[in-house]
């Protein structure tokens, strides 16, 4: 559940464990993170396929406010979200660090290189410059492969 909301909204480890289920609005497929960075409240896309996992997360765990709970609290904690990806990455075989920002840095990364304009990466991402959303069209080598050269176009 973790990795799928983090890499599916884009989201910073402290709104994650923030995240509650009355912030989740399936009507308007959008979940609303309130006080994030900065403390600006801001809407990320609510993916399909996020759906039945939270849908079958709910059924597992019956969370009650927060949608991850902690063992011994009601809210999960930053620590325990780091461990988590730790866990699955040694459990992948992937040999490289992984941490939690590298799933929002993934989210916006494959947005650019899928064409997702980046004025609205940059409010999916509550950047408040959009300097600060360019660093994933530098991230992705991938954007330059698909570009088309206007010689292309032209016949020799």
């Amino acid at each position: 559940m973790i990795l799928a909301i983090l890499y599916s909204c884009g989201l910073r480890v402290s709104e994650l464990i923030n995240l509650q289920w009355k912030n989740i609005d399936r009507s308007r497929m959008i979940i609303n993170i309130i006080r994030g960075k900065g403390n600006k409240d801001r809407q990320v896309l609510l993916s399909d396929a996020l759906i039945p996992l939270l849908e079958k997360y709910f059924r597992e765990f019956k969370t009650q406010n927060y949608i991850l709970a902690g063992q011994f609290s009601e809210q999960y904690s930053s620590r325990s979200v780091g461990q988590v990806m730790k866990q699955l990455a040694e459990k992948a075989g992937i040999n490289k660090r992984v941490y939690t920002h590298l799933m929002r840095h993934n989210c916006f990364t494959h947005m650019v290189e899928n064409g997702i304009d980046i004025n609205l990466i940059q409010i999916l991402a509550g950047h408040k410059k959009v300097s600060t959303t360019m660093i994933y069209t530098h991230i992705s080598h991938n954007i330059v492969s698909k570009i088309n050269s206007p010689l292309n176009t032209i016949r020799l």
